[in-house]
């Protein structure tokens, strides 16, 4: 899983609103 858009710290949160498909 990767969201090129999030900062490392989002991305262990919840995925960008575009890649949460």
């Amino acid at each position: 899983m990767c969201y090129p858009k999030s900062p490392t710290g989002l991305k262990n949160q919840f995925p960008h609103p575009d890649m949460a498909s």
